[in-house]
């Protein structure tokens, strides 16, 4: 048995992904098994995983005929995972050389559940690393966290406790908010150590396809019902398996609406197009959101620090 499981959703992703493979290929720590998953691509994806597959006989692909969403990608891969240890990495990000080697350091000198680290967004060379937090969720509902699981890694009772306690459903956007709740909910003991070990590209995925110069409110709309669904499950399983949290999770799910908007808007320059996203909004009976929007969101995005409005020419 391998002590890491490195789980490697994938999706269109034909000359994509050299660097990702490469980067477990050249890890300092070599007791791994990579375990890719093809979400229904419509390119040579597949093919192209079973090309790595034939190569070594530590990577494995699977393959779904119909795109399932990263939820059931990531789910596909637990459930294939033998190492004692699973890392999340996405198949547009790569991993720092030592990164396994590091992790298996301190997982093989503590028994906590989940290890936190650092990583650096791609290419501004940006370094984010742990924030110190007795209560992982609670940081996330205060704002100061943000959800994303490939900055930690798990132990593989982890990873299955959850493989057997949820179910995959549909959903491009919030699913690190909902696999977070999951395993910190069973995560038994955290750590963390002050290393950046995952390097996040920023010039790929929704933070480079959405945020745009131009109104997209199709793609807006479709992006708040996804973290609608997300918001909806994560609520759900709290109630469930931690319901002391009731009240807070609720702002795990205003978290990602807001964040949504944020990234379609990040780049605007004309304030009357994205007042036209908080008025869809308002047209899809989300009144929690639009009143969060126009009251806070907006305030801080128009407001000069003299407390005049920036109106556009």
């Amino acid at each position: 048995m391998s002590y890491f499981s490195i789980l490697i959703p994938a999706y269109n992703q034909v000359g994509k992904m050299d660097r990702c493979i490469e980067s477990v290929l050249n890890q300092t720590f070599g007791d791994y098994e990579v375990i890719m998953v093809d979400d229904g691509s419509k390119d040579d994806t597949l093919n192209m995983l079973k090309g790595f597959e034939a190569k070594d006989p530590r990577f494995h692909a699977y393959h779904y005929d119909e795109n399932g969403s990263l939820i059931k990608a990531r789910y596909t891969g637990m459930q294939h995972a033998k190492g004692e240890v699973v890392v999340f990495l996405d198949s547009d990000d790569y991993l720092s050389e030592n990164a396994l080697e590091k992790l298996h350091d301190r997982f093989t000198s503590t028994d906590a559940d989940i290890v936190r680290f650092g990583f650096v967004f791609e290419p501004e060379g940006r370094n984010i690393l742990p924030i110190e937090t007795d209560d992982v969720l609670q940081s996330i509902y205060d704002g100061k966290l943000a959800p994303a699981i490939w900055r930690n890694a798990y132990r593989r009772r982890v990873t299955d406790k959850a493989v057997e306690s949820i179910s995959p459903f549909y959903c491009n956007m919030g699913e690190d908010t909902f696999f977070s709740h999951v395993f910190f909910t069973f995560a038994e003991g955290v750590d963390s150590i002050d290393d950046v070990l995952y390097h996040y590209e920023t010039e790929t995925g929704m933070s480079a396809s959405e945020a745009e110069n131009t109104v997209n409110l199709p793609k807006f709309r479709k992006s708040i019902k996804d973290v609608t669904v997300s918001a909806e499950h994560t609520i759900e399983f709290i109630a469930k398996y931690a319901p002391q949290r009731n009240d807070e999770v609720k702002k795990a799910g205003m978290n990602m609406w807001v964040s949504v908007f944020v990234q379609f808007v990040a780049n605007e320059t004309d304030y009357r197009n994205f007042i036209e996203y908080i008025i869809e909004v308002k047209n899809m009976g989300l009144d929690e959101l639009y009143d969060h929007l126009c009251n806070v969101t907006l305030k801080k995005k128009i407001l000069y620090d003299e407390g005049y409005l920036k109106i556009p020419k």
